[in-house]
Formats: C-alpha cells, structure tokens, sequence
C-alpha cells in the first residue's frame, strides 16, 4: 500500500491538475517566454524572456536537453531527433513511449533530483529546458554547458499547453505546438461524442493493492470526466480521489472499472488474486464484463498519456 501511495503522490505533486488544461480552448495567454521576432519560422540567433531574465538562443537547436522530467510527455509531441532526459528509466517502460525512447539519439540524464552532469557535458547539448526548485537548485551549473531556457513548473505542470508553447518558442517550433495543440483538441472532441451514450454510466479508475484501491478523482482525472463526459460515482471521493476498501467498492458498485496496469504492480496479478473474493464477484462491472486494465500511460497528464488513454478508454467501452 506504501508503494502505491508514493506513487500517487509524486504523480500528484508532479502533474495534479495536468489533465485540466484540456479544458480550456488554448493555450494561456500570458506567457513567461516572450519572442523579439514573432514570424512563424523565426531566425536564429533570438533573444527570450523566460522566467530567470533575458536568453539568448544562438542557433535553432538540434540537440535538445530536458532537465526537467514531467514535461517529457508534451516535448515529444514536438518530434525532437535528439534527446537528453531525466526520468529516461520511467518514461522508456510506459507503453506510449516506448518507440520514442527506442532511439538510439536518446539519451539517460538520470533523475531531476540528481542530473548526471558528465553524461550533459558529454551530450554537448544546443539547448537546456528546465524548470522547477530541483533544477533551479544547479542553474548556475546548467547555464554554463549550454543556454538555459527555465519556465515555472508549477505553471507548466498545470498547464501542459503553455508550458509546450513556452519551450517551443525557444526551439523554433511554435507552428508544431500549435497543430499538436489543435489536433489533441480535436481528438477529445471526437472522443466525446463516441462516449455520449455512456453517460449515464459509471466509471471508476482503481489502482489495487491487497484488497484495497486507490480511486483516482476527477480532479486529477478531468480530462476523461469534465472534457470526454465520462460520469464519477457518488463519493465523497469524487473530486480527491483516496483508499477505498472492497467492500467500499463494492456499495458504489460502478457500472465500469479500469485498473491501472503499472510496469511495478501488473493489473493481472491483481486481477487473479480479486477472482478468487466474494465481495469482488458481486460487482455489476465484474459480472457484466466491465472490468478493463489501463497502462500508466494513461495516467500521464500530457498530451501523449492522455491520448493514449483516449484511444483505449474508447476501445475497451465499445
């Protein structure tokens, strides 16, 4: 139960409202990047405004480092060919990102907490993207391997479409984030009307754990409640999310149930040792076939989790 609570956690403290964002129908209007050139293809070199003062971009950058580890899933919407990252070792398991992380031209920078620094000296990046109290921790040491453009992570955090405007503008790329902004747009709103006929159904998101479950809550989940429709049992949990014991589960009684399938705790032993309880067979969504599993991807607030998550929640209702 401890491991799932400290994943739940750092998931929470990393990206608690991520998912939100996808509400709103563009990106933030104020924006802690400002451009001195404003045409679709700028030229380089360019001067911007992040959130440590004025930087200066010498040439558009090919070798991109990424220092701050929850914003890898908006930045390879961008398609960078040359990567170096923090939180390599989680991302490259998750199935959503497996083939990005496939490429030799990507590299492990290690943890946000402790950035291999030989590896980033060796990496001879064009460019750092940062951000957050951990990075801002070794700025100094940054800023002397490459230029250093560090937007508010907090921000970014909770709201990945900013911070993906604000990392494009210093790569060149703005017109790229724009069509990746639209298009996942237009992806929820496809979604939506193929899940207006469940309604009026439940749908719960669990991670299990010895006969007790993490209910992931619609505040960190709102893009599959608030934006697709989907509806969140009557809980005082609904919003938060919590523990919640079996038998708990089980006066709920949700129409459909998705277990997070994690690379540390696969939905499927769970799901064994479940078929031999009582309790767990007395379910409708147990009974009806309702039960589904869900890759952590899916728990990603960025644009790639969330899409990954939009494709095989549709798959698996219909």
């Amino acid at each position: 139960m401890k491991s799932i609570m400290l994943y739940v956690l750092l998931s929470v403290s990393l990206m608690l409202s991520g998912c939100s964002s996808d509400s709103d129908p563009a990106p933030a209007p104020t924006a802690a990047v400002t451009e001195s050139n404003t045409n679709s293809a700028p030229a380089f070199p360019r001067t911007i405004t992040d959130a440590k003062g004025e930087q200066i971009i010498p040439i558009a950058p090919q070798k991109i480092a990424l220092t701050a580890w929850g914003f890898i899933d908006m930045l390879l919407t961008l398609e960078p060919q040359q990567l170096a990252t923090t939180g390599y070792s989680y991302y490259s398991k998750l199935d959503a990102f497996k083939a990005s992380f496939a490429s030799e031209s990507f590299v492990d920078l290690g943890s946000d907490t402790q950035i291999n620094m030989e590896k980033l000296l060796e990496y001879k990046p064009d460019i750092i993207l940062a951000g957050g109290t951990d990075n801002d921790a070794v700025y100094s040491q940054l800023t002397k391997i490459a230029p250093v453009v560090f937007i508010d992570a907090a921000k970014g955090y909770e709201d990945w479409k900013w911070a993906l405007t604000e990392y494009a503008k210093a790569l060149g790329l703005e017109d790229k984030a724009k069509q990746v902004i639209e298009d996942h747009e237009a992806k929820l709103h496809s979604a939506k009307n193929k899940l207006e006929k469940y309604k009026d159904q439940n749908v719960i998101f669990l991670d299990p754990s010895e006969g007790e479950f993490y209910l992931w809550g619609t505040d960190r989940l709102s893009t599959y409640y608030d934006v697709l429709g989907l509806k969140m049992v009557d809980t005082e949990l609904a919003a938060s999310g919590g523990q919640i014991t079996l038998e708990g589960l089980l006066e709920l009684n949700p129409d459909h149930i998705f277990l997070h399938n994690r690379p540390t705790a696969p939905a499927a032993e769970a799901l064994e040792a479940l078929s031999k309880s009582k309790v767990w067979n007395m379910l409708d969504a147990v009974k009806n076939g309702h039960v589904y599993t869900l890759e952590s991807s899916a728990f990603s607030p960025g644009p790639t989790g969330v899409g990954y998550g939009v494709d095989h929640i549709l798959e698996a209702l219909n």
